[in-house]
């Protein structure tokens, strides 16, 4: 059942008529992620307790062109994504270093944050990366250090 649902969804999508506006990276585009926890840029857990990630993530400017300019291949947007998105942990790739300890809630949260907890005591580093639509800039942000202590 969820596979028609899926496959009607797609075909509607797939026949909804395109803009004759449409949005893509202007010039100088800015694309920026902030991460943090909800310590700081640092923080500091036990063995097994989660961690809550939060993202920010800049982008713009976007400029509106006419879709038929672009040719059958050109990507493009709309509408534009917001200027500043306020949480986006989500949607973003997290990676540990080192990555074994580290696992990540990939559940769907309402706030749009993204947990991490660790199997190990140490000091970890956390980043994240950030893809925009048609542009080929991936931003990393910042990083993050976490200290883990043994549980009790």
């Amino acid at each position: 059942m969820k596979g028609l649902a899926l496959g009607l969804v797609l075909l509607l999508i797939a026949c909804a008529p395109k803009p004759d506006r449409v949005f893509v990276p202007g010039a100088p585009f800015k694309h920026a992620v902030h991460v943090t926890t909800s310590q700081g840029v640092s923080a500091k857990v036990r063995v097994g307790e989660w961690l809550t990630l939060h993202a920010s993530r800049e982008t713009g400017p976007w400029v509106e062109v006419a879709r038929e300019s672009l040719g059958p291949d050109g990507c493009w947007v709309a509408p534009p994504p917001p200027a500043l998105e306020e949480e986006v942990s989500d949607n973003l790739r997290w990676m540990a270093q080192p990555a074994e300890p580290a696992v990540f809630n990939l559940d769907i949260r309402d706030d749009h944050t993204r947990q991490v907890r660790f199997a190990a005591a140490g000091r970890y580093t956390l980043k994240a990366s950030s893809s925009t639509w048609c542009s080929p800039h991936v931003d990393s942000g910042n990083e993050l250090t976490i200290d883990v202590e043994a549980a009790e």
